[in-house]
């Protein structure tokens, strides 16, 4: 017998003993799961809820719930705004393969204020979260940005990607600052060009 033959075997005996062990009497296990909350019995069987559980979306797919986590754990991020189409200044938002969903976090150790709308919302003054159609093209985006940040001599920022998001960072921040925003995002290291 093949080595593969005995694996299929070895996996398939646990899965048969969990569904014959489903199979008992319905009676039994009909009396049990119908009872009430208010009649079961304290050490009896823990009463089965029917109603789904709602999900939240993964932080890698909603940049209002990253820009919740950034701020859970980095205080100083405290200016906010969910970004459309009038407020993008880059003229991405909402075209065929381009950002969906952009959140910016004006962070108050950079000298920016809300008077000044965050220098019009630039990554320069905190941290811009963008929402892409997939993973390849967040990626794409953030390695876009580096290259051009190092080959036009436009300054820098950190850049992480998180499933979809790019969580764009403030060249400004100190790497030990950085270190925080990227923990706080869950994300890997930040894009290379």
């Amino acid at each position: 017998m093949s080595l593969i033959s005995k694996r299929i075997i070895a996996l398939s005996i646990p899965c048969l003993l969990i569904g014959l062990s489903a199979c008992g009497s319905d009676d039994q296990g009909s009396a049990q799961n119908n009872s009430s909350a208010e009649g079961a019995k304290p050490d009896g069987p823990a009463a089965v809820s029917t109603t789904p559980t709602p999900v939240a979306p993964e932080l890698g797919e909603d940049a209002a719930l990253m820009a919740d986590a950034l701020q859970e754990g980095v205080p100083s991020l405290k200016g906010r705004l969910e970004m459309t189409e009038v407020d993008d200044s880059n003229e991405l938002f909402g075209r065929p393969g381009k950002y969906d969903q952009v959140t910016f976090l004006g962070d108050t150790r950079l000298g920016c204020t809300a008077d000044d709308d965050y220098n019009g919302f630039d990554t320069q003054c905190g941290v811009k979260i963008e929402r892409w159609p997939s993973t390849e093209a967040a990626e794409a985006r953030a390695k876009d940005i580096q290259t051009k940040l190092q080959n036009f001599g436009l300054g820098a920022e950190w850049d992480y990607v998180v499933g979809r998001l790019v969580v764009r960072a403030s060249g400004d921040f100190t790497p030990s600052q950085a270190t925080k925003i990227q923990e706080a995002a869950s994300a890997g290291a930040p894009v290379a060009p």
